[in-house]
């Protein structure tokens, strides 16, 4: 059965707003993708169809791509900053913002796993 581990910490507009950042970079995968990201186009996928619930044993994954798909949406394949919106339902502030929580909980999460 799916967990959700701290991701329902995250608003619904926010949990969405993930997700479109997941969906944005299956569409635009490319080489350098699994090194940014720490796993491959099949686990992103796996999340996007799961999220927010994280499937038992890809804690780590879930994790990875969810920092990865919202931190990348501010790196060098980044899309155009006034496309942000439209990409995700927020302005760039708001995803500083969520890039800023996004990792907390990944955080978080790392930190419990390693103490279980």
């Amino acid at each position: 059965m799916p967990e959700m581990p701290m991701w329902n910490t995250l608003s619904d507009s926010d949990q969405q707003a993930v997700r479109r950042a997941m969906e944005y970079w299956v569409r635009h995968w490319d080489w350098e993708s699994p090194t940014l990201f720490g796993l491959e186009l099949d686990e992103l996928i796996r999340t996007v169809e799961t999220w927010p619930c994280v499937a038992a044993g890809s804690s780590e994954a879930t994790c990875l791509a969810a920092v990865g798909a919202v931190r990348e949406l501010f790196g060098g394949s980044a899309p155009p900053r006034a496309e942000l919106t439209k990409l995700i339902g927020l302005s760039y502030e708001q995803a500083t913002e969520l890039a800023t929580a996004v990792h907390a909980i990944a955080e978080n999460q790392r930190r419990h796993v390693r103490s279980d």
